[in-house]
């Protein structure tokens, strides 16, 4: 019997974006280079969620 690959809850990746977009994006400062890093790491997560997403109808 195969075992379940063990995965985050999408939970994880909401409350993560979440905080992400509403609170640090907004306290960083526009054109400043940690803008530019929470911006790709938001692109980062939504890319891990869908992927995590994709797995999981594969499994």
């Amino acid at each position: 019997m195969d075992q379940p690959i063990p995965l985050p809850s999408h939970i994880h990746y909401e409350l993560l974006l979440r905080l992400l977009e509403r609170k640090t994006a907004l306290a960083a400062h526009e054109r400043s280079p940690q803008k530019e890093q929470v911006h790709e790491l938001i692109i980062t997560l939504r890319k891990a969620l869908s992927q995590q997403k994709q797995l999981e109808d594969v499994c």
